[in-house]
């Protein structure tokens, strides 16, 4: 891992004329990192880094520039987050990887580790002391999930929790605030929360807790402040909310701030004030999302940043000292999305994460006072971003009259000429999102002379709950008509070849890139299917999800009932399927399993469609193996330049609405 260093010589220099193409392994290997926090002290950097492809905590000593702790975990568990919670003490949780194409899933463990890699200790979980591998020490096993939500920056052996250990007659979860002991694993309860999991809690800086977000029976959001160590409910302006994420409390406990989904599709960010008792309308988008708030260095609100296409910094306290720095940092980076991820106690040191549709990402130490900025690490050093394809934010609207936003993605001029594209639907599909941020497969096929078409469909998150429920139980129908709308689209605006069109996707988009070829049949001259999904009835047996309650209610929730999964199986309609097909899969997958795979094969086999197979052994949800990926995309690219390929013989030019 390339962790500390200047910025390779080629980073910034001019492309050659008639320069070759990225070489495709640059676009399979994994990132060095995911995420950037500097200690309270300001001497340390904290980093999630990629190793063979699964999340490990890297320390990094910022004096002498090189890895003074670290922490990883057997393959299949990797770090999710990590929080500073003292000047030398890291706590991070622990998820479940099912491979890159899924979100893992939280474990509710927690690990706390020094800077210099010493006291590794195993602080909660089902695991405990006696079945912590290496040197940890531990606490006793204990079946639950705890959760850091205020690393008490005064208190510097503690750090507050959200706990869910007790159960009520029905064995639903009640939640507690706690303060955990990072060093020990020795928990004090302060407070036994009304209501059910999952829980939010914001405390302020000397750790008094000042309010909770919890669920009813039903699940829906329910507002509590904290007063006399007593909870009181606060009632939601306008009525109940169908989703809140609590953001925190300011340091100085006069203020929370929350972002609630409100009636009528309308997204809020809100202030409660703890001395009125009253919930307060900051800024409020009518239809889609508000956006993602931004807080200074007092917690308190300064700005939100919409990202419905490409970023935009909406500042709400223009005076604020770290509204007028973070302004002056997008300016100094032309633009690009910057994000402070963390700063030392006294402020004077922070972290920016910048990145953009061209650059992957770069980690910069910005120091105040003089202001001074400092290359650290990039996510991925070798990308060169002036030889990457630009993103275009797009939108478009719906037969139904919906917007859509989206992003196309292809060589400078290209989308102009009726470019042979490729729609790729990303994965999830309730919660996943696209963003205008630089994305390997769209880069690597827009470096062979395609055009990349990714949309943000009904169904995904990001654009307010009303967005995301328009999908629920419409795979087959709703959702594949926003796809379909967005290739009509692309072909009107002398963007897309109407003859050369391809559809390609994982998970999810996997499911997608068979589904719509099913429903739109003279649109697309090819798919191609990666970890995808195409028999949902044996997906809601088969699929992990399927392993807990919660997951068997989601799939009823988002799929409907086993008649309508069948209605939205591409393996029920194989038949009219007239383009062939790759189908590429991990024989480890869990989350959408082989058997996927070989229930389309077998379908495709049986009514002598064309199709080819590649099975990658021991991959799961997606590829861990850079070799692998590697294979993948090279296979692809063959796949596409056989059938919308500039060789390619034409086809019929599909209609525009």
């Amino acid at each position: 891992m390339r962790l500390i260093g200047g910025i390779c010589a080629g980073l910034f220099a001019g492309a050659a004329l008639a320069a070759p193409p990225v070489p495709l392994k640059d676009f399979a290997r994994h990132d060095e990192f995911r995420d950037a926090k500097i200690s309270p002290a300001g001497d340390h950097l904290a980093v999630v880094m990629l190793v063979d492809g699964q999340a490990a905590l890297g320390i990094l000593d910022l004096r002498t520039r090189k890895v003074s702790g670290q922490m990883r975990f057997p393959k299949g568990n990797e770090v999710l987050d990590f929080t500073w919670t003292g000047p030398t003490r890291v706590v991070a949780s622990v998820a479940r990887s099912f491979g890159p194409l899924d979100q893992p899933a939280q474990t509710g463990e927690l690990y706390g580790i020094e800077a210099d890699g010493s006291k590794p200790t195993y602080l909660y979980g089902y695991r405990g002391a006696d079945q912590t591998s290496g040197a940890a020490r531990g606490v006793r096993a204990e079946y639950g999930w705890a959760f850091v939500f205020n690393p008490l920056v005064d208190d510097p052996a503690g750090a507050l929790v959200t706990v869910y250990t007790q159960a009520d007659a029905r064995g639903i979860k009640a939640p507690s605030i706690e303060r955990l002991d990072t060093y020990t694993g020795k928990r004090t309860m302060l407070a036994l929360l009304p209501g059910y999991a999952p829980v939010q809690a914001a405390a302020d800086r000397a750790g008094a807790v000042r309010f909770a977000v919890t669920a009813d029976a039903n699940g829906k959001p329910q507002l509590y402040a904290r007063e006399e160590k007593s909870w009181r409910e606060v009632a939601h302006p306008g009525g109940a909310a169908d989703e809140v994420t609590l953001h925190g409390a300011a340091d100085d406990g006069s203020a929370v701030f929350l972002t609630s989904d409100e009636a009528g599709g309308r997204q809020c960010v809100r202030e409660y004030r703890v001395d009125s008792g009253k919930l307060v309308e900051r800024l409020c988008a009518d239809s889609g999302a508000v956006g993602h708030a931004i807080f200074g260095l007092d917690d308190r609100l300064i700005g939100v940043a919409r990202e419905d296409g490409k970023p935009e910094l909406q500042v709400l306290e223009a005076q604020h000292p770290d509204a007028v720095l973070l302004r002056s940092l997008v300016k100094a980076f032309g633009g690009q999305r910057v994000r402070l991820t963390s700063r030392t106690d006294d402020g004077r040191r922070l972290v920016a994460v910048v990145d953009s549709d061209r650059n992957p990402g770069e980690v910069y130490l910005v120091e105040r006072d003089p202001l001074k900025v400092t290359y650290l690490l990039g996510r991925r050093a070798w990308i060169d971003p002036k030889a990457m394809a630009p993103s275009e934010a797009i939108t478009y609207r719906t037969r139904d009259g919906a917007t859509i936003h989206g992003f196309l993605t292809a060589q400078e001029g290209l989308a102009t000429r009726k470019a042979p594209l490729v729609i790729m639907p990303h994965g999830g599909p309730h919660g996943p999102r696209d963003f205008w941020e630089w994305h390997p497969w769209a880069q690597a096929f827009a470096s062979r002379g395609y055009a990349v078409l990714r949309v943000n469909f009904r169904g995904s998150g990001g654009y307010g709950r009303a967005h995301e429920v328009a999908g629920y139980r419409k795979w087959g129908t709703l959702m594949q008509d926003d796809l379909t709308d967005a290739v009509r689209w692309a072909i009107g605006q002398g963007i897309a070849d109407a003859g050369r069109v391809c559809i390609m996707g994982g998970s999810y988009g996997g499911y997608a890139a068979l589904m719509s070829p099913l429903r739109e049949p003279d649109l697309y001259r090819c798919a191609i299917g990666v970890a995808g999904v195409y028999d949902l009835i044996s997906l809601s047996e088969e699929s992990d999800v399927a392993d807990s309650q919660f997951g068997r209610t989601f799939l009823q929730k988002v799929l409907g009932g086993e008649e309508q999964m069948r209605e939205h199986s591409p393996v029920t309609y194989v038949e009219k399927l007239r383009i062939p097909v790759l189908i590429a899969h991990g024989t480890a997958d869990a989350r959408a399993p082989f058997t996927q795979a070989k229930i389309l094969r077998k379908a495709l086999e049986a009514h002598d469609k064309p199709y080819e197979w590649l099975e990658y052994k021991g991959e799961a949800h997606g590829f861990y193996k850079e070799a692998n990926h590697e294979d993948f995309l090279k296979k692809s690219i063959e796949f596409l330049d056989k059938h919308i390929g500039a060789g390619a013989k034409p086809a019929a030019a599909a209609q525009t609405q």
